[in-house]
């Protein structure tokens, strides 16, 4: 999906409340792509998509082997929701998707679909 999307002009951003050492996806290890880290979720936080994990919920994570405090480097307990923002090349923003519901998330092909009218 990464050349495809440079073919058509783009660059895939990938930004994570992780600090840059706890990186744990394949793209974290593919030198063409770009992770960025959003510690504190300031970024995210400017953009409303940010959600505080409660108590139990965390503990929950906990018992999962993921630890948000070592991960993200604070005690906030706070994620952001998954989110695809496509700007054009001077940076305005052309589309949004974004759903509190993390299993949801914008298809591929939507993506190219756009690039390609842009």
């Amino acid at each position: 999906m990464q050349d495809e999307i440079e073919e058509l002009g783009g660059k895939l951003i990938s930004v994570s409340p992780e600090k840059p050492d706890k990186h744990k996806t394949e793209e974290a290890k593919d030198a063409q792509s770009i992770i960025a880290s959003d510690i504190d979720n300031v970024f995210a936080k400017e953009l409303g998509l940010v959600f505080s994990l409660s108590e139990e919920l965390n503990k929950i994570y906990l018992d999962l082997g993921i630890d948000l405090a070592d991960s993200n480097g604070n005690t906030e307990a706070e994620l952001p929701m998954p989110a695809t923002i496509i700007t054009d090349k001077s940076g305005v923003v052309k589309h949004v998707f974004a759903k509190a519901d993390h299993t949801q998330r914008m298809e591929p092909d939507e993506i190219l679909e756009i690039l390609k009218r842009i």
